[in-house]
């Protein structure tokens, strides 16, 4: 499939930038479309399947709203974009709320790429611009915790210190004690002599630290209902079930350790959407939503009650925060049966399997079964039953 992006702008070196950067940095699935006026762009729009439009705001025929307002209305699918200068601060200012992101001149190819990367992956999630737009006006959009940008930061340093990492940590005394508390769980089996915060992150690498940090961190709802929290509770503890029975089943099926690692970092997120659902139904008040966001089938009750599912949510959620495509393609698809395929597991497949036996329905059990055979599906039976469900109620 071809994937079309509009470009409106009057600058011929911006339209040769574009075109050179097309044919020598952007894949042949991307194709660049051009024009100066206004009324060709929408007649190019009817005509082809434009997936978003890029405004160049630098030129006044494009910072009238009832341009903008007749897109957004005639075209509310398509993913709107603005071109923007440093001059341009208060016209961007004033038209924020018309696009889904602004790209900044001078253009930098490697992030406009990247941008473009993002809107072909979430129109492949089915995402288009009215899901996304029907997202973040559900309420606040999670954003990364602080305390784990700084960790982000002190990571991408060249030469890191694990003990600078732990003192980032320790400015939180509550991050602290959660994150020792679930390292020191039987789960784990860190050995008796690790008694301090950089032992742990030793033994449990960064991968799993951060990804902890960010579980703790997320499922903190302030200024909710207590009815909120004890659901938001649930979820959290299923979370973390999820994510163990994830790493205990990749553990089976290889000894890579980076694969055992993301299958437990993806357990814990996949269910990251709800978060956000919950902080809405704070102002809805749907009664119905605390009694059906635990079953399996809970996506078809949220589509059907707000237009939008915890799993659609997830995946925009996890784009925003530039999680890896693996990650994001395996909660895309971890209430998907259709994913299983029968032969080597992939974390998508583990990440599925996990859910279904926290799930304990029959049905998904049997899909499992049947696809990969009753002796596969009795090792991740025995494991689940003796090793992982005696561990469910982990205190967290």
């Amino acid at each position: 499939m071809i994937y079309k992006i509009l470009f409106i702008t009057e600058s011929p070196e911006t339209v040769n930038e574009l075109r050179r950067m097309e044919s020598e940095e952007i894949g042949k699935d991307i194709k660049f479309l051009f024009t100066k006026d206004r009324s060709e762009a929408l007649q190019i729009v009817s005509e082809d399947r434009v997936i978003g439009i890029v405004a160049d705001l630098r030129y006044s025929k494009f910072d009238t709203r009832d341009f903008l307002d007749l897109l957004q209305h005639n075209f509310p699918n398509v993913f709107r974009l603005c071109l923007t200068s440093p001059y341009e601060r208060e016209k961007t200012l004033l038209l924020a709320k018309k696009f889904h992101r602004s790209i900044k001149f001078p253009l930098n190819h490697k992030e406009l790429s990247r941008t473009l990367r993002d809107l072909v992956k979430l129109f492949n999630h089915n995402l288009d611009a009215v899901l996304v737009e029907k997202i973040n006006s559900l309420g606040p959009v999670p954003v990364l915790p602080e305390i784990y940008l700084r960790i982000q930061n002190e990571l991408s340093r060249p030469s890191f210190s694990m003990n600078r990492i732990a003192e980032i940590i320790q400015t939180d005394p509550l991050m602290v004690a959660r994150i020792l508390h679930i390292a020191h769980s039987s789960y784990y089996n860190i050995p008796a002599g690790v008694t301090n915060l950089l032992q742990a992150l030793n033994f449990l690498g960064m991968d799993i630290i951060k990804t902890l940090v960010l579980y703790v961190k997320i499922f903190s709802l302030n200024n909710v209902s207590p009815q909120t929290q004890a659901v938001l509770k649930e979820v959290k503890i299923h979370s973390m079930n999820v994510a163990k029975n994830s790493k205990a089943i990749m553990e089976k099926e290889t000894k890579d350790k980076k694969a055992i690692e993301l299958a437990y970092i993806t357990g814990l997120l996949h269910d990251i959407g709800k978060i956000v659902l919950l902080q809405f139904n704070e102002h809805v008040k749907n009664p119905n939503y605390a009694s059906n966001i635990h079953g399996f089938s809970s996506f078809e009750f949220e589509n059907a009650s707000y237009g939008i599912s915890h799993v659609q949510v997830g995946i925009y959620i996890l784009k925003l925060w530039g999680f890896q495509d693996e990650i994001i393609e395996a909660v895309a698809s971890h209430h998907d049966s259709r994913i299983l395929k029968g032969k080597n597991v992939s974390l998508k497949e583990t990440l599925f399997i996990a859910n279904a036996f926290c799930y304990d329905k029959s049905e998904l059990t049997a899909d499992i079964s049947e696809s990969y055979g009753s002796e596969k599906f009795d090792q991740w039976d025995h494991l689940f039953n003796d090793d992982i469900r005696p561990a469910l109620d982990l205190p967290i």
